[in-house]
């Protein structure tokens, strides 16, 4: 059974780049060798059946973020403590007690480990969106890309 949170183990990026990452206990995913890979970040996970309850403590750890998969490793959205400070506003007691990360979280763009740092722009640039999972070609969460990660890359 998974953790409720997992992080990828890719090494600092763009810096070095590794040939392999580990999800979720599963067989490594190769990583193709693209600008938007080696521009993305370590991603931490929560799976969409995870109370809502246990999230803040998940990002007191300095994740800001947190992307939420299914159990197939996909992504179905973030979750970020402004959706817990909503929920915790907008819920009674009892009712937050019984929610899931599903039930707060909002939809996510993604975007595919092949795409280059032009792509990525334009989404970023054409959406209000700040953030994508990035997926390989099954679908599965194997980073995240922020908007400042593609500018960085560009060297802005």
């Amino acid at each position: 059974m998974r953790s409720a949170i997992e992080q990828s183990s890719l090494p600092s990026l763009p810096n070095s780049f590794v040939d392999d990452i580990r999800i979720a206990g599963a067989a490594p995913v190769p990583l193709l060798e693209t600008p938007a890979v080696r521009a993305m970040r370590r991603a931490s996970f929560v799976g969409q059946d995870t109370p809502v309850e246990a999230v803040p403590e998940l990002l007191l750890t300095g994740t800001r973020l947190l992307v939420v998969v299914d159990d197939q490793h996909r992504p179905c959205g973030v979750v970020t403590a402004a959706h817990i400070l909503r929920a915790a506003k907008n819920r009674s007691k009892e009712n937050l007690a019984q929610a899931r990360v599903r039930d707060i979280s909002t939809p996510c763009s993604s975007l595919r480990d092949s795409a280059t740092l032009r792509t990525a722009a334009k989404m970023f640039a054409s959406r209000s969106k700040t953030h994508a999972a990035v997926i390989n070609a099954e679908g599965c969460v194997v980073g995240i890309l922020t908007a400042s990660d593609v500018l960085r890359a560009l060297g802005a």
